[in-house]
């Protein structure tokens, strides 16, 4: 009778588990499937897994002046075009008649886009949407001795043009994602190595590259400097984390470092730049080579230190 009634007792058991266990699967595969209709998630019923399709960075490419028809063959058209950070290029090419369009954005994990736009229009919106214009920083470059070609520096952010600025027609490039350069004396080409495996093919001569480099680096110097003084004034700490590797400016200011003052504030900077602003105002009276300029300037207190990038 003990034996039936313990084999009754284990029958009873085994059924109501059985039963909680169906019931829970059931209950289990009702969810995933919900899930997946609302998340458009990959469901396999034998598996115990999602699945997640991964972000897809874009094929490298090879930017240069002699493929502009593969190029405007794989852009997106667009309009009104703001750039940021991750772009890598911005290509005129009004002067290629065939098309109907004016100027190629590359970004670093995009498809590129074409507009009819000149480039001069989306760097001027550019610089609106940062809130510091050109002009602003050509100052503070020619406080730095840059009378030409001055690169746009604004934070971590660093677009350089192939030639003058002044033109609607220029080509700029991110040398804030620039991480190595090399001249190619068979083309004549200046080859830019830079993140994401991306390569700009430039008729940039060896100098003019370089020159832009240092150029890049005395006003990014600057502004890091200025940005120190200003948060030890606020007592606020910074959170920049520098991507995985340094840009060339970044490199470049490792092993060369721009003479300085010992001590320098964001006051001597300013009175340096009353006193620079004053003297160009002068030269733009007189005339360059009017004797009388040193003569009148002596009369001002001359800032402590000179800037002297070298």
């Amino acid at each position: 009778m003990v034996k039936n009634f313990q084999h009754q007792q284990a029958i009873e058991y085994y059924r109501k588990g059985k039963k909680f266990y169906e019931k829970s699967k059931l209950s289990l595969v009702t969810n995933v499937n919900r899930q997946n209709e609302k998340h458009g998630h990959l469901y396999e019923t034998a598996s115990s897994y999602d699945y997640f399709v991964p972000k897809q960075n874009i094929e490298p490419l090879i930017i240069s002046h002699q493929n502009i028809h593969p190029l405007l063959d794989m852009s997106f058209e667009h309009t009104c075009i703001l750039l940021n950070e991750e772009t890598l290029y911005v290509f005129d090419i009004s002067r290629f008649k065939v098309s109907p369009f004016n100027t190629i954005v590359f970004q670093l994990n995009q498809s590129p886009l074409k507009t009819t736009e000149y480039s001069g229009t989306i760097m001027e919106r550019y610089f609106k949407h940062k809130g510091i214009s050109y002009k602003n920083i050509s100052l503070l470059g020619r406080s730095l001795g840059i009378q030409k070609c001055c690169p746009y520096v604004l934070g971590e952010e660093a677009f350089v043009p192939e030639k003058g600025p002044s033109s609607a027609h220029t080509n700029w490039y991110g040398m804030h994602h620039v991480l190595h350069a090399e001249k190619n004396s068979k083309d004549g080409l200046t080859y830019l190595f830079c993140r994401n495996q991306h390569r700009l093919l430039l008729p940039l001569g060896k100098r003019g590259y370089y020159d832009q480099l240092e150029r890049a680096a005395s006003l990014y110097y600057v502004q890091q400097l200025l940005k120190g003084e200003v948060m030890s004034i606020f007592h606020l700490v910074s959170d920049f984390n520098y991507q995985a590797e340094r840009n060339v400016i970044q490199k470049r200011l490792q092993f060369h470092t721009p003479e300085l003052p010992e001590f320098f504030t964001l006051r001597d900077y300013f009175c340096y730049l009353d006193y620079f602003k004053m003297q160009e105002g002068l030269t733009r009276i007189l005339g360059e080579e009017n004797p009388y300029i040193e003569e009148i300037m002596n009369h001002f207190k001359i800032p402590p230190f000179p800037f002297n990038f070298s």
